[in-house]
């Protein structure tokens, strides 16, 4: 059993551990980050700072204005997922396939938010360093 927010990117269904959510905001201005990685979808101003804005998933959707999105903290990281819905928060149960079934047996895909953060860092580091090697 997982406590977990569940939302929507496309035609995916995932989940977040509660323990990573800070708050689940609606987003403000997108602002997309010129020659930035794909892992990074843009940055928003959050409580004043600047906050990266990680997709969930692939399939070259676009966060914009208006979406919500869930502010997850890592360590000394803080970034927010976008998302294209949020279904609800609740208690789930791993189904015989692995994944986590919500309450209407539907199986949901968990994601790591420390994935997410891992693969936008990761591609920010290899950016920085093909732009110093040119």
């Amino acid at each position: 059993m997982k406590n977990v927010v569940v939302f929507s990117w496309g035609s995916e269904r995932r989940a977040i551990e509660l323990r990573w959510v800070k708050e689940i905001i609606t987003l403000g201005p997108v602002v997309r980050v010129p020659g930035g990685p794909a892992e990074v979808a843009g940055a928003i101003n959050y409580h004043g700072r600047i906050l990266p804005v990680l997709p969930p998933g692939s399939g070259g959707q676009q966060p914009r204005t208006g979406d919500p999105a869930i502010v997850v903290e890592l360590g000394d990281i803080t970034a927010a997922i976008a998302t294209e819905g949020i279904g609800e928060v609740a208690t789930l149960r791993t189904g015989p396939s692995g994944m986590l079934v919500d309450s209407a047996g539907r199986d949901v895909l968990a994601s790591s938010p420390t994935e997410l953060v891992e693969a936008a860092v990761l591609a920010i580091a290899s950016s920085r360093r093909k732009g110093a090697s040119q």
